[in-house]
Order: structure tokens, then sequence, then C-alpha cells
């Protein structure tokens, strides 16, 4: 019994010593695994929500854990605020217009923060410098000038697809988030255009219904001004067509050229030619008149021979009678003989007298 007891503090001591042994290599395994006695970097994040966060999260890269998220709060814009950290070997690996995406494995519900670098790789961030999540408006802005490059697992990457699809549609401004939105952005904005290009074509076609007004504006103005024309044009184009048929007419009727003369002083008859036609015709008539009268003389002439002698012989005598009267000696002297005799001598009456 003695030799048992001799060496029992011995054992005790072995036993002690090789318990906290392990538990020396236990806490330095545990921190070298956490990396506690590693340099470590620290950096600001900005997440739109805390769905699936934890401290302690992993900031995976190309599969390789590269850090840790330290911390997360609610800030006054409804937005988390963040910060995690990055082990030295992983500190180059902060560039500039780097983002973290962050996704969660719908079977597992196990969230994980992937880093995506920009494309400066020159250019690394300075120590709590910002390094937005992807979703936010800052992550966008980098996301458009970053290199992409997702190592999530098929399922996560799915559903985080999706789940940004989804959330794009819900977006109105997202023409940077591919072909589809862009299509889809352009699609609504085409839509919007057009529907007020129809509201504006149905203004138009109101005012071009009604009458024009000052305030109508210069187009609506210039179609006044071309109606005003036109109608001018519509009168100028009947009065053109009056003086052609006109003109035709007037073609038609001195086609002909008998009685030309007389159409184009007295078309009417009425002023020159009537009243000549009547002149002409009591003339005639006249002529006849004479002509019968005429006529009556021829048949009357010896009759009418007989009167101009008689007559003759009547103003001979009274010529001696007005002559014997201013011969008459208390006158004049008396009757010249000479003259007297030549005078009776021609009086003489002629036997026969010419018909005609």
């Amino acid at each position: 019994m003695n030799y048992k007891f001799k060496y029992t503090g011995r054992i005790v001591s072995f036993f002690v010593f090789i318990a906290i042994l392990i538990l020396v290599i236990s806490i330095a395994s545990i921190a070298v695994n956490r990396k506690v006695f590693v340099k470590k970097y620290t950096f600001t994040s900005l997440f739109n929500d805390a769905v699936g966060l934890s401290l302690k999260t992993p900031i995976i890269f190309k599969g390789f854990e590269i850090g840790e998220l330290k911390s997360f709060n609610l800030n006054d814009e409804n937005l988390i605020d963040a910060e995690f950290i990055i082990y030295e070997d992983y500190r180059k690996k902060i560039v500039h217009n780097s983002i973290l995406r962050k996704t969660i494995n719908p079977i597992t519900n196990k969230s994980s923060i992937e880093l995506i670098q920009g494309l400066d790789q020159d250019l690394l961030n300075e120590e709590y410098t910002l390094v937005p999540e992807m979703t936010t408006q800052k992550g966008k802005e980098y996301l458009t000038k970053s290199n992409i490059t997702v190592s999530a697992d098929m399922m996560s990457s799915i559903v985080s697809n999706i789940d940004h699809f989804i959330a794009n549609l819900n977006k109105d401004d997202n023409a940077d988030q591919g072909s589809i939105f862009r299509t889809l952005y352009h699609v609504a904005n085409s839509s919007e255009a057009l529907e007020n290009m129809l509201v504006i074509t149905n203004e138009t076609l109101d005012k071009l219904n009604r009458s024009y007004y000052d305030d109508d504006g210069e187009l609506f103005k210039t179609l006044k001004h071309v109606t005003d024309i036109s109608e001018k044009l519509n009168t100028t184009v009947e009065l053109i067509n009056d003086a052609v048929s006109s003109t035709n007419l007037l073609i038609k009727e001195y086609t002909n050229t008998e009685g030309l003369v007389v159409k184009l002083i007295d078309p009417d008859h009425d002023n020159l030619i009537k009243p000549i036609n009547q002149i002409l015709y009591n003339l005639n008539q006249n002529m006849i008149e004479i002509n019968k009268l005429l006529k009556y003389f021829e048949s009357q002439s010896s009759e009418i021979g007989t009167v101009i002698i008689e007559t003759q012989s009547t103003l001979s005598s009274a010529q001696k009678t007005i002559e014997g009267l201013n011969n008459n000696p208390l006158l004049r002297g008396g009757i010249d003989k000479a003259r007297s005799s030549n005078q009776s001598g021609s009086n003489e009456r002629p036997d026969n007298i010419p018909k005609e």
C-alpha cells in the first residue's frame, strides 16, 4: 500500500499536465483557426436588410474564407450598417469598387457573403472604406463598373438571381440591369411616349376640327393661312372657269366669220342693226312711193309739158308787163323793143313735146 501512494501525486500531476496540454493545444488550434493572432483589417459595408446576417458570417472569395462579419446595426435610413474584417493574407483583395454579395441557401437557410472585386486590381481600398452590398444603390453603381464573378452554390445562385430578377421587375429605372430589363425599360418608356403622343394627337385632331385660336401655335396658324389661300384659290379657279367658259363661248360664236362685224359692233341688234334696218326699210318704202310718183309723172308728161309751156308764157307776159312798167315814160322810157322781140320769139309754144 505504501508503494501505491508513493507515486500518486506524480500520476495526478501527469494527467493534469496532459489535460492542460490538450487544453492549450485546443485553444491554440481554435485561435489558429479563428486567426486570433493574425492581423486583421476592418472595412464598412451597407446592406438593404439583415436577413441571414449573423456575427462571424464568413466573407468568401473564390471559395476561400478571407474574413468575417464583425457587427451590424440598423441606421436612421432603415439600412444596415455593418463592419467586417479581412485577414492580412487577403488584404490586397479589397480593391477599388469592390462589392459584397449576400446569398442565402433556401435549404439550409445559411447565409454567405461573397467578395466581388473591382476592375482595378492595383488600387487598394483604405481601411474603413465602404464596400457596399450589390443590391444597394451604391452597390449598383459599383456593379456597373465591376467584373462580376459568382462563386456560390447553384441553388443559392438560382434563388438569388430569381430574387434579383423579381426585385428589378418591381423597379422603374433599371436599364443597367441587363438586356431584358433594358428592353422592358425602353418598352415602358415607348409605351409612355406613345400614350403622350396619342394625347397630343387627340388634342391636335380637336384643334383641327374647330376654329382657329390665336394661341394654337404656328402650325395651326400656317394651316389657317393655307385654308384661306385654298378658299381664294377656289374663288380664283371659279373665276378662271367662268372666263374660260366665256372664252369658249366667244370662240364658238366667232368661229364663223360671217356677220362677225355685226356681232362685234351690235351683238343684240338693238342699238345699230335694227334701227338701220328700219331706216333702210323706210327708204325702200319711200323709193317705192317715189317710183310710183315718177311713173305717174311719166304718164302725165304731155299735160305737164303743156302746163310748163303755159307757165313759161305766163311768166314771159309777166316779164313784159314788168318791163313795160319799168320803161314807162313817166318812170324810165318804155319797153326795150329789141329785148321784147327776142323774148317774144323765145316764148313760142312748141308744136310737139318730146316724151320720155
